[in-house]
């Protein structure tokens, strides 16, 4: 009996060591849709003629998200799995049940105390650093300032550190993907001051360095500050600095520096600017309210003296007004500076239960950067029927064109919902 009693017992404390798993939770989370249609005409052909375009998503969840991990203290071995949303390559149905590579295995490691062996795959490469800018632009990941460097390819294997709120220190040891049984090594060492530490609340600083062993080996070598501090409510100035250099066989092949700064009054959307210009696709942009400059520069090319982008996005500063601007210039050392700017604004103008919606964008390239002018003018009409707007734009062609074509006018109405 004291034996089922003990089992019952370690039944019970085993399963206590687990979080809160998925639990199943099938709902539609979005269901939405538009349709439009649009008349026009060409100003230069003087030709008319419509324009339909329809969208619509539906989105649902079949579980609540959640993770199931051991936990401990002293010397004890930390398992975590989490729920993703990446549900992988297919679902596979047997004997009435359904699985799908839904979960990933998000820690595994030894502990003791602060300090920890991990056994996951990882890499031997150091030196990312991300911004947030004002604006998103491109492929720049909302501020990607610098890419990891040293040896690439080396994921298998082991990594060693301590951890703590002020402090964190790594030192990975691995070998090649490609196979098992290769004798290829590489290592690198990170050690990071917490933007969390209690000695300089919001100071964040990282040192990394690589080695592959190898008879021509690679290194990597990085370094990075960032300080975030608050000036008064909302607003705060975050400056950011860092280098990567790497070398081949002690031939450098990679030697780059950036710097940032953002002064800011508000927190990252998934959105975008929301006026002419700077309105493409949410789901490839994020803004910032705030003004925001970087510079970038690569050490080992003689082309320019480095890029530049500076941004500025109003948020919700001012009650019904939406304005952003993105510029982006080379410092050539030779020749006329490329610039290009992007620029709109839009203001809600509300009487009753009707907005109205004048807007404005400019795009400027000078001729360094391709000589071409443009601009957009339009008003946005809603509330006259509920989930319905009325619109007309001004879109014009390149203003600097030998040409001189005059663009197009549009009006047309969309029911969203």
């Amino acid at each position: 009996m004291k034996k089922i009693v003990a089992m019952g017992a370690a039944v019970a404390l085993a399963a206590s060591m687990f979080a809160a798993e998925p639990v199943a939770n099938v709902a539609v989370t979005e269901f939405t849709g538009n349709a439009s249609v649009e008349w026009g005409v060409d100003l230069d052909t003087n030709k008319t003629g419509f324009k339909n375009s329809t969208d619509a998503q539906l989105k649902f969840k079949l579980f609540d998200g959640g993770s199931k991990s051991t936990e401990g203290s002293g010397i004890w071995a930390e398992l975590k799995i989490k729920s993703v949303d990446d549900w992988g390559p297919a679902w596979k149905a047997e004997n009435g049940f359904c699985a799908a590579k839904g979960a990933v295995i998000d820690t595994a490691k030894i502990h003791f105390d602060n300090f920890y062996i991990g056994i996951l795959a990882g890499d031997t490469q150091t030196g990312a650093l991300k911004f947030t800018r004002a604006i998103k632009s491109g492929d720049n990941d909302n501020g990607k300032l610098l890419s990891d460097v040293g040896p690439a390819d080396y994921t298998q294997g082991i990594v060693a550190g301590y951890d703590d709120s002020n402090f964190g220190v790594a030192v990975d040891f691995r070998s090649a993907k490609a196979a098992q049984y290769t004798n290829d090594y590489a290592m690198a060492a990170e050690v990071t001051l917490k933007d969390s530490n209690e000695y300089l609340s919001g100071l964040e600083v990282k040192g990394g360095y690589s080695y592959e062993f190898a008879d021509a080996p690679v290194m990597g070598y990085s370094g990075s500050v960032a300080y975030k501090a608050t000036v008064s409510g909302d607003y705060y100035v975050k400056p950011a600095f860092g280098y990567t250099g790497a070398s081949l066989d002690g031939t450098a092949t990679t030697n780059k520096i950036a710097g940032a700064v953002i002064f800011g009054w508000g927190d990252t959307e998934d959105a975008n600017a929301g006026v002419y210009f700077l309105d493409v696709d949410a789901d490839t942009k994020k803004v910032t309210p705030g003004v925001s400059v970087s510079y970038e520069k690569d050490l080992e090319s003689d082309a320019n003296y480095g890029d530049i982008e500076a941004a500025f996005y109003l948020g919700k500063l001012v009650e019904n007004l939406k304005a952003a601007a993105w510029l982006e210039t080379k410092l050539v050392k030779e020749g006329d500076t490329p610039i290009t700017v992007l620029a709109g604004c839009a203001y809600d103008v509300k009487a009753d239960d009707i907005t109205i919606t004048p807007k404005a964008g400019i795009s400027f390239k000078n001729e360094a950067a391709g000589d071409k002018v443009m601009v957009k003018a339009g008003v946005d009409v809603a509330g006259l029927i509920n989930n319905t707007t009325f619109y007309a734009v001004y879109a014009s062609n390149n203003l600097k064109a030998d040409s001189n074509k005059k663009g197009t006018v549009n009006v047309g109405c969309k029911i969203a919902f």
